[in-house]
């Protein structure tokens, strides 16, 4: 039973530390158009953290119009609010 705590204790926290870079990749896209080395390093540590868990969902929204044209990013979107979801049943 310790086991099962301990593990879902663990799972929260991964999950809580990705919501974490997900947010903070979200916050750090304002700023790319200064130029500042450790803003753009940051990003671009945050990007390839995140982006492949936006993939999958980036291929599935692309089959649709309404995503491809949109100057909104709905796969970034929709995985984080997938991953707040998960967030909250552990």
């Amino acid at each position: 039973m310790a086991l099962l705590i301990i593990m879902r204790s663990f799972v929260h926290l991964m999950l809580s530390a990705l919501e974490f870079m997900f947010f903070g990749r979200a916050i750090l896209s304002w700023f790319r158009e200064i130029d500042n080395e450790t803003i753009n390093k940051l990003y671009e540590a945050l990007y390839s953290l995140t982006e492949p868990m936006i993939v999958p969902m980036r291929i599935l929204l692309d089959k649709f119009a309404w995503s491809r044209e949109s100057p909104i990013d709905f796969a970034f979107s929709f995985t984080f609010m997938i991953l707040i979801v998960l967030t909250m049943f552990f």
